[in-house]
Protein backbone atom coordinates (compact mmCIF):
# COMPACT_ATOMS: atom_id res chain seq x y z
CA UNK A 1 0.00 0.00 0.00
CA UNK A 2 1.72 3.38 -0.97
CA UNK A 3 0.78 5.99 1.44
CA UNK A 4 1.42 9.97 1.49
CA UNK A 5 2.20 9.93 4.89
CA UNK A 6 2.66 13.40 6.07
CA UNK A 7 -0.65 15.60 4.88
CA UNK A 8 -2.45 18.70 5.49
CA UNK A 9 -6.29 19.29 5.15
CA UNK A 10 -8.03 22.27 3.92
CA UNK A 11 -11.33 22.55 2.89
CA UNK A 12 -10.41 24.00 -0.33
CA UNK A 13 -7.91 21.64 -1.14
CA UNK A 14 -9.21 18.37 0.08
CA UNK A 15 -10.79 16.83 -2.86
CA UNK A 16 -8.12 18.10 -5.33
CA UNK A 17 -5.62 16.55 -3.24
CA UNK A 18 -7.11 12.94 -3.34
CA UNK A 19 -7.19 13.69 -7.06
CA UNK A 20 -3.90 14.41 -7.49
CA UNK A 21 -2.58 11.30 -4.88
CA UNK A 22 -4.98 8.94 -7.09
CA UNK A 23 -3.24 10.31 -10.11
CA UNK A 24 -0.07 9.73 -8.85
CA UNK A 25 -0.90 5.66 -7.89
CA UNK A 26 -0.94 6.50 -4.25
CA UNK A 27 -3.59 4.61 -2.03
CA UNK A 28 -3.86 6.77 1.12
CA UNK A 29 -3.16 9.60 2.68
CA UNK A 30 -2.14 10.16 6.33
CA UNK A 31 -3.94 13.54 7.18
CA UNK A 32 -3.89 16.58 10.12
CA UNK A 33 -6.23 18.79 10.91
CA UNK A 34 -9.42 16.87 10.23
CA UNK A 35 -12.44 18.07 11.66
CA UNK A 36 -12.67 14.11 13.56
CA UNK A 37 -10.69 10.96 14.00
CA UNK A 38 -12.68 9.44 11.41
CA UNK A 39 -11.47 7.47 8.34
CA UNK A 40 -12.40 8.94 4.76
CA UNK A 41 -12.81 7.88 1.40
CA UNK A 42 -12.35 10.30 -1.15
CA UNK A 43 -12.02 10.22 -4.93
CA UNK A 44 -10.82 6.40 -4.39
CA UNK A 45 -8.22 7.49 -1.32
CA UNK A 46 -8.48 6.26 1.69
CA UNK A 47 -7.43 9.57 3.88
CA UNK A 48 -6.41 8.69 7.62
CA UNK A 49 -6.86 10.78 10.36
CA UNK A 50 -3.89 12.17 12.63
CA UNK A 51 -2.88 14.97 15.17
CA UNK A 52 -0.05 17.22 14.66
CA UNK A 53 1.43 17.95 18.27
CA UNK A 54 3.88 19.68 19.64
CA UNK A 55 6.19 18.55 22.36
CA UNK A 56 9.22 20.20 24.59
CA UNK A 57 12.27 17.87 25.67
CA UNK A 58 15.40 18.27 28.03
CA UNK A 59 18.45 17.35 26.88
CA UNK A 60 21.90 16.09 29.54
CA UNK A 61 25.11 16.50 28.04
CA UNK A 62 28.64 16.16 29.99
CA UNK A 63 31.03 18.80 28.87
CA UNK A 64 34.73 17.52 29.16
CA UNK A 65 37.40 19.73 30.57
CA UNK A 66 39.52 17.69 28.86
CA UNK A 67 39.26 15.79 25.79
CA UNK A 68 42.37 13.81 26.42
CA UNK A 69 41.88 12.64 30.08
CA UNK A 70 38.12 12.66 29.41
CA UNK A 71 37.84 14.37 33.01
CA UNK A 72 34.32 15.47 32.85
CA UNK A 73 32.92 19.00 33.77
CA UNK A 74 29.78 20.28 34.70
CA UNK A 75 26.28 19.14 32.63
CA UNK A 76 24.84 21.08 30.46
CA UNK A 77 20.76 21.02 30.12
CA UNK A 78 19.47 22.03 27.10
CA UNK A 79 15.72 22.59 26.24
CA UNK A 80 14.30 21.58 22.90
CA UNK A 81 10.90 21.92 20.95
CA UNK A 82 9.41 19.97 18.35
CA UNK A 83 6.01 18.65 16.57
CA UNK A 84 5.24 15.01 16.41
CA UNK A 85 2.30 13.13 14.64
CA UNK A 86 -0.16 10.89 16.72
CA UNK A 87 -2.51 8.40 15.18
CA UNK A 88 -4.95 7.02 17.85
CA UNK A 89 -7.61 4.87 17.56
CA UNK A 90 -10.81 5.15 15.76
CA UNK A 91 -13.13 4.83 18.74
CA UNK A 92 -10.49 7.51 20.27
CA UNK A 93 -10.99 11.23 19.83
CA UNK A 94 -8.00 13.83 19.33
CA UNK A 95 -6.51 15.18 22.29
CA UNK A 96 -7.69 18.11 23.10
CA UNK A 97 -5.20 18.53 26.10
CA UNK A 98 -2.22 16.45 26.36
CA UNK A 99 1.01 17.00 28.57
CA UNK A 100 3.70 18.93 26.45
CA UNK A 101 6.49 17.64 27.99
CA UNK A 102 7.25 15.24 25.33
CA UNK A 103 8.23 11.81 27.60
CA UNK A 104 4.58 12.08 29.03
CA UNK A 105 3.26 12.67 26.16
CA UNK A 106 4.38 9.23 24.43
CA UNK A 107 3.07 7.42 27.48
CA UNK A 108 -0.46 9.28 26.94
CA UNK A 109 -0.60 8.22 23.38
CA UNK A 110 0.76 4.57 24.33
CA UNK A 111 -1.83 3.98 26.71
CA UNK A 112 -4.48 5.08 24.38
CA UNK A 113 -3.18 2.63 22.03
CA UNK A 114 -1.71 4.91 19.65
CA UNK A 115 1.10 5.78 17.46
CA UNK A 116 3.37 8.45 17.72
CA UNK A 117 5.57 9.99 14.30
CA UNK A 118 8.49 12.14 14.84
CA UNK A 119 8.90 14.80 12.82
CA UNK A 120 12.45 15.95 13.73
CA UNK A 121 14.48 18.83 12.32
CA UNK A 122 17.68 20.35 12.38
CA UNK A 123 17.27 22.07 15.44
CA UNK A 124 16.18 19.12 17.16
CA UNK A 125 17.68 15.85 15.87
CA UNK A 126 19.65 15.04 19.02
CA UNK A 127 16.06 14.25 21.22
CA UNK A 128 15.43 12.35 18.29
CA UNK A 129 17.60 10.18 18.49
CA UNK A 130 19.29 9.90 22.49
CA UNK A 131 19.79 6.41 23.44
CA UNK A 132 19.83 4.92 26.35
CA UNK A 133 21.94 2.38 26.10
CA UNK A 134 20.90 0.98 30.08
CA UNK A 135 17.77 0.17 28.34
CA UNK A 136 19.12 -0.54 24.63
CA UNK A 137 16.71 1.28 23.25
CA UNK A 138 15.70 4.99 22.32
CA UNK A 139 15.39 7.66 25.22
CA UNK A 140 12.07 9.06 23.67
CA UNK A 141 10.25 6.05 22.12
CA UNK A 142 8.58 7.45 19.29
CA UNK A 143 6.88 4.46 17.19
CA UNK A 144 8.04 5.67 13.82
CA UNK A 145 9.99 8.61 12.12
CA UNK A 146 9.64 11.06 9.19
CA UNK A 147 12.60 10.70 6.82
CA UNK A 148 12.89 13.52 4.55
CA UNK A 149 14.15 13.42 1.35
CA UNK A 150 17.63 14.71 0.22
CA UNK A 151 18.19 15.40 3.99
CA UNK A 152 21.93 13.38 4.31
CA UNK A 153 21.49 13.64 7.84
CA UNK A 154 18.01 11.81 7.83
CA UNK A 155 19.29 8.92 5.46
CA UNK A 156 22.69 8.10 6.35
CA UNK A 157 21.81 8.24 10.28
CA UNK A 158 18.00 7.94 10.79
CA UNK A 159 17.10 5.51 8.06
CA UNK A 160 19.96 3.22 8.59
CA UNK A 161 19.02 2.68 12.28
CA UNK A 162 15.36 1.75 11.17
CA UNK A 163 14.77 -2.34 11.40
CA UNK A 164 15.34 -4.34 14.22
CA UNK A 165 14.03 -4.99 17.54
CA UNK A 166 14.68 -1.49 19.06
CA UNK A 167 14.08 0.29 16.37
CA UNK A 168 11.46 2.57 14.46
CA UNK A 169 9.06 2.05 11.79
CA UNK A 170 10.68 4.83 8.62
CA UNK A 171 7.79 7.11 7.33
CA UNK A 172 7.97 9.59 4.80
CA UNK A 173 5.36 12.19 2.40
CA UNK A 174 5.16 15.38 0.90
CA UNK A 175 3.79 17.53 4.02
CA UNK A 176 1.62 18.96 0.91
CA UNK A 177 -1.15 21.30 1.87
CA UNK A 178 -2.04 22.09 -1.69
CA UNK A 179 -2.41 19.15 -4.56
CA UNK A 180 0.34 21.01 -6.14
CA UNK A 181 2.42 20.07 -3.80
CA UNK A 182 2.57 16.17 -3.44
CA UNK A 183 4.72 15.10 -6.34
CA UNK A 184 8.17 16.15 -7.99
CA UNK A 185 11.11 15.52 -5.48
CA UNK A 186 8.09 14.59 -2.49
CA UNK A 187 8.04 10.90 -1.00
CA UNK A 188 5.94 8.38 0.12
CA UNK A 189 5.83 5.04 2.11
CA UNK A 190 5.05 1.72 0.56
CA UNK A 191 4.01 -1.23 3.03
CA UNK A 192 3.74 -4.69 1.88
CA UNK A 193 0.04 -5.31 2.86
CA UNK A 194 -3.27 -3.45 2.36
CA UNK A 195 -5.11 -1.20 5.34
CA UNK A 196 -8.61 -1.17 5.47
CA UNK A 197 -8.74 1.57 8.49
CA UNK A 198 -6.48 3.63 10.30
CA UNK A 199 -7.03 1.15 12.77
CA UNK A 200 -4.85 -1.53 10.60
CA UNK A 201 -2.33 1.02 10.05
CA UNK A 202 -1.49 1.97 13.75
CA UNK A 203 -1.22 -2.14 14.61
CA UNK A 204 1.29 -2.34 12.01
CA UNK A 205 3.33 0.77 13.19
CA UNK A 206 2.99 -0.82 16.23
CA UNK A 207 4.04 -4.25 15.24
CA UNK A 208 6.82 -2.38 13.77
CA UNK A 209 5.88 -3.41 10.14
CA UNK A 210 8.56 -2.86 7.72
CA UNK A 211 7.98 -0.15 5.28
CA UNK A 212 10.08 0.90 1.77
CA UNK A 213 10.35 4.73 0.91
CA UNK A 214 10.37 6.25 -2.20
CA UNK A 215 10.69 9.85 -4.02
CA UNK A 216 8.96 11.03 -7.52
CA UNK A 217 10.89 12.33 -9.72
CA UNK A 218 10.00 14.44 -12.74
CA UNK A 219 10.13 13.16 -16.46
CA UNK A 220 10.89 14.80 -19.12
CA UNK A 221 7.94 14.04 -20.82
CA UNK A 222 5.05 17.32 -19.54
CA UNK A 223 2.20 14.79 -18.88
CA UNK A 224 3.81 11.75 -17.68
CA UNK A 225 3.42 10.47 -14.27
CA UNK A 226 6.54 10.95 -12.09
CA UNK A 227 9.11 8.39 -12.27
CA UNK A 228 9.97 7.06 -8.64
CA UNK A 229 13.23 6.34 -7.00
CA UNK A 230 14.19 4.58 -3.53
CA UNK A 231 14.61 7.58 -1.06
CA UNK A 232 18.08 6.72 -0.05
CA UNK A 233 19.29 7.28 -3.04
CA UNK A 234 18.78 10.92 -2.77
CA UNK A 235 21.71 11.75 -0.88
CA UNK A 236 25.28 9.88 -1.94
CA UNK A 237 26.20 6.95 0.88
CA UNK A 238 27.92 8.19 3.70
CA UNK A 239 31.78 8.23 2.94
CA UNK A 240 34.69 8.66 5.96
CA UNK A 241 37.67 9.49 4.70
CA UNK A 242 41.05 8.58 7.31
CA UNK A 243 44.47 10.38 6.49
CA UNK A 244 47.06 8.36 5.34
CA UNK A 245 49.37 9.50 8.10
CA UNK A 246 46.73 8.17 10.33
CA UNK A 247 46.65 4.28 9.12
CA UNK A 248 50.49 4.45 8.82
CA UNK A 249 50.62 5.64 11.93
CA UNK A 250 48.30 2.39 12.77
CA UNK A 251 50.22 -0.46 10.79
CA UNK A 252 53.26 0.17 12.55
CA UNK A 253 52.07 -0.56 15.77
CA UNK A 254 50.67 -3.66 14.25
Amino acid sequence: MKIDFHTHFSEEYFRKICTRAKKLDLDALVMTNLPANSDIICNGISVFPSQEVEWIAASETKKYEDFLSREKGPEKIKLYRGKAMVLLPSHQPFLKEYDIRLYQLLEQVNELSGVTIALQDDENLPIALAYDKARGGYLYAFDGIRIRPYNSHDINSELSSCGGKNSRVAVTGSNASTPGEIGDRTGYTEFPINFESSDELIKAIRNKIPSKLYVFQRRRFPFSNPRTIPLKDTVKPLKIIIPQDIISGCLSLT
